[in-house]
């Protein structure tokens, strides 16, 4: 539930309010304060791209190692799962449409063969069924229904091989840890300003301890 979690913390628990717009998707109102955390937490978290290789690098930065792993972690899957939903968009809305009309083509199927046989049922002794005008409306209605359903049913396992084909599989080289040292400050680096700071006050203090005695020998000469 990261980062929404922390954000209950920070500011207290608020029921966003959707805002519906005719038929446009349901658009979520935010406030001042809950922009803010948003863009507050867009800075803890990085991601680069290697183009050549198609290498994506995710990491987060917060003062407690175990949550930063867990946004960054949580930062992974949501990536996945966002880039699975868009290459698969498209397969997934035929995908769709062909189950629909599978279902409403199977429940004509089942309809045409229930009459059909609850017809021929009651009219089993006639001698001359099959030249009867009623029999064959059913019987080929029969026939219609059930073509048609055979070839959705081959449509819709076409389509889930074609959604299986065109979701991504990603690979994970290095997984989300726990970082056990800390990235920001570097200790090298506050020793080396640390080292330059000290060296320049203290010359800065000799030199001007020296200019200053100086500067009152003359004053007392003069």
């Amino acid at each position: 539930r990261l980062p929404w979690t922390l954000k209950d913390l920070i500011v207290g628990k608020k029921d966003l309010q959707p805002t519906k717009m005719g038929d446009q998707q349901e658009l979520v109102a935010l406030n001042g304060d809950e922009e803010q955390l948003l863009e507050d937490f867009k800075g803890l978290l990085f991601v680069t791209v290697d183009e050549k290789s198609g290498l994506v690098t995710i990491g987060a930065e917060m003062e407690e190692p175990l949550v930063s792993a867990q946004m960054a972690n949580r930062a992974v899957a949501l990536l996945q799962d966002y880039i699975i939903r868009y290459k698969t968009s498209q397969v997934n809305e035929n995908l769709k449409f062909i189950q629909g009309q599978y279902q409403e083509k199977k429940a004509e199927f089942e309809h045409a063969q229930k009459a059909l046989f609850e017809y021929r049922d009651a009219y089993r002794n006639l001698v001359a069924e099959r030249m009867d005008t009623r029999y064959q409306e059913l019987q080929d209605a029969y026939n219609l229904s059930m073509s048609v359903y055979q070839g959705l049913a081959q449509q819709l396992e076409q389509a889930k091989i074609a959604v299986k084909k065109e979701t991504p599989v990603f690979s994970v080289i290095e997984p989300v840890k726990v970082p056990t040292e800390k990235s920001k400050p570097k200790r090298s680096m506050i020793l080396v300003v640390s080292a330059f700071l000290g060296g320049f006050i203290g010359l800065g203090w000799i030199f001007g301890g020296l200019i200053l005695g100086k500067v009152r020998k003359e004053w007392r000469e003069e």
